[in-house]
């Protein structure tokens, strides 16, 4: 199969192929300090009490600064708000090009350059700075070391490491660098140098995940398994992690933990593609090994724990940062290339996205998920037939069920709601061929028919579904808000959604349903209260917005429904809702004999 890319809006379908990761009870995976501690040079660890995030544009500028840098900070920080990191990179450099003596110059040049994704100019920027300018800015530091490890010498990285105890926003990826540095000639060092931190577990799970890395690559599986025994215990759900956890169990013979971990895996995080990777080779009758991971290898996966999860929400320029030195130190870590692509999408940066996608190997138990993801990344560049090859291309392939669900979601996204329904259909006749039922596929294959207009047949898989799994939020307010706007036993409908909502009561698109469901009966001064409530939890979903907006008219409040109306046009409506909105825009709603929903009865 040839690469998704030849390289010259996001999918609203639900991402289902990203590494995951939950912390413990109590804690976030906010690695941000303040911009008083970045610019300060304060050598204790960050407060993890009261984390903030990171933002480049937020590093003070200096009070010294010449007009020409100022303005070339002015412009960068404008480059950084429209989103053009590259020419944020450009304006970082040429400012410290102008102020080669000021050190947080240098931290703003380097780590805009590892925003940018180019780490070749980054340590270019940290080698030729002055000695003592660089040892005074943490990101040049980091830089450095990273390309002293990725070259193996390991010395050096540490000597440089150990200065860089102090960088407060870095401390957890200084720590676990210096650990396994140190861990090549002393492995019991390396472990030593994770031992918990008193009054701090942010990072206490990591810490003993990365232990047990080191533990495997001295050849100490025992020791190894309880470490990520530990690790799980405290809430670690990331997709590398838990492989190898699985992996060992495995060589140890204990096949009912290995079924108990992947059960409460997929229960935690929803299916990964690490772990139906093992399972797929658990049901061969032979799992390989764990990989016993080399000094650059560990510690390239011990950036991309810190770069996982929480963090590309929190902080996602320190995201971008060690997903990037990540790859620097460990070029054949798929996960981190996914979660680089994904946080590269967050940003709309979406061919840099795809040329993250095109270095995945055909080999790799990744290549087909990224394949899929460069699917949804085409249709939003607006290359549908390239993004339709590549679905057909896929379905001719064996895949699991993860990968089956997100392409029947990329045939939707293509309107090609059929051919989601016949590979849905296949794997459900499968399922049945072995006795067994899955009331996802139905739900699915029933979401798929209610779009191609197939009422009974939706209809049946939905009862069916909801047989197998009575109190599922997002297939009761399915079945519900299908029987209301079909007009089917309404009320039953409308106390359907009421239990979806009592289950998952913050869900901003079951209380938009409720809302709409309301709407549809009459209930306008109710449906506004839902509907006001739904876009307060989600003020960018156009759909709701849409639907307020109806509300609004119907409740002779032209002026507010018309100002919805005009905002969810600015929040990337699909093509079909686009034309429904500017048709209100311009005439409103149908004065009489009419709800007006044409084009707004997409079900969720």
């Amino acid at each position: 199969m040839s690469a998704v890319v030849a390289l010259p809006a996001r999918s609203d379908v639900r991402p289902l192929l990203r590494s995951h990761r939950r912390l413990p009870v109590g804690s976030a995976m906010v690695l941000g300090v303040s911009v008083a501690l970045i610019s300060g040079g304060c050598a204790s660890a960050p407060e993890v009490s009261s984390p903030v995030t990171f933002d480049i544009a937020d590093l003070p500028t200096p009070t010294a600064t010449p007009p020409e840098a100022y303005g070339d900070y002015l412009a960068a920080r404008y480059a950084g708000l429209v989103g053009d990191t590259r020419a944020a990179a450009s304006y970082y450099r040429q400012a410290f090009d102008r102020t080669p003596e000021d050190a947080l110059a240098l931290d703003r040049a380097v780590a805009s350059a590892l925003i940018e994704g180019d780490v070749p100019t980054a340590q270019k920027l940290a080698a030729g700075a002055d000695p003592s300018v660089a040892a005074a800015s943490g990101f040049a530091g980091l830089v450095l070391a990273v390309e002293e490890i990725a070259e193996a010498r390991n010395r050096r990285a540490s000597v440089r490491l150990q200065a860089l105890a102090g960088d407060a926003l870095n401390a957890a990826a200084v720590r676990y660098l210096g650990a396994y540095v140190l861990a090549e000639a002393n492995p019991d060092g390396g472990i030593d140098r994770l031992s918990p931190v008193a009054g701090q577990r942010l990072f206490a799970g990591d810490d003993i995940a990365i232990q047990a890395f080191i533990h495997l690559s001295a050849g100490r599986g025992d020791q190894a398994l309880a470490a990520f025994e530990e690790a799980w215990r405290l809430g670690v759900r990331l997709g590398v992690i838990t492989d190898s956890h699985l992996r060992l169990l495995a060589m140890s013979g204990d096949f009912d933990r290995a079924a108990a971990i992947l059960a409460a895996y997929s229960a935690d995080t929803g299916p990964a593609i690490e772990t139906e990777a093992f399972a797929a080779e658990l049901a061969g009758g032979k799992a390989s090994p764990p990989p016993r991971l080399t000094t650059r290898q560990g510690a390239g996966v011990a950036l991309y724990t810190l770069s996982a999860g929480d963090l590309r929400a929190a902080n996602p320029q320190l995201a971008l940062i060690y997903l990037h030195l990540s790859l620097r130190l460990h070029p054949g870590l798929d996960a981190a290339r996914m979660d680089l692509a994904a946080a590269l999408t967050d940003q709309n940066r979406i061919e840099e996205a795809l040329m993250q996608i095109a270095a995945i190997a055909p080999g790799s138990p990744y290549y087909a998920a990224g394949q899929a993801e460069g699917g949804f990344l085409l249709h939003r560049l607006g290359r549908d037939p390239d993004a339709l090859s590549v679905a057909s291309t896929l379905a001719s392939m064996r895949i699991g069920r993860t990968l089956t669900f997100r392409l029947a979601d990329l045939y939707m996204t293509l309107e090609r709601p059929a051919l989601a329904e016949e590979i849905l259909s296949r794997m459900i006749a499968g399922d049945e061929a072995g006795g067994r039922a899955d009331w996802k596929a139905l739900f699915e294959r029933a979401r798929v028919r209610e779009r191609q207009g197939l009422w009974s047949d939706a209809e049946r898989d939905l009862l069916r579904a909801v047989e197998l799994a009575p109190d599922q939020p997002e297939l009761l307010n399915f079945l519900g808000f299908f029987w209301v706007d079909r007009g089917f036993n309404p009320e039953e409908g409308i106390r359907l959604i009421r239990r979806a909502l009592a289950r998952d009561p913050e869900a901003p698109h079951i209380i938009d349903s409720l809302g709409w469901a309301l709407y549809r009966l009459g209930a306008l001064e109710e449906a506004i209260e839902q509907l006001e409530r739904a876009s307060e939890l989600a003020p960018a979903d156009s759909l709701i917005g849409a639907h307020l907006g109806d509300a609004y008219w119907r409740s002779d409040r032209r002026l507010e429904a018309d100002h919805e109306w005009r905002r969810a046009l600015t929040l990337s409506p699909s093509p079909s809702l686009e034309a429904d909105l500017r048709q209100r825009i311009e005439r409103g709603l149908p004065d009489a004999g009419s709800s007006g929903t044409t084009g707004l009865r997409r079900l969720r």
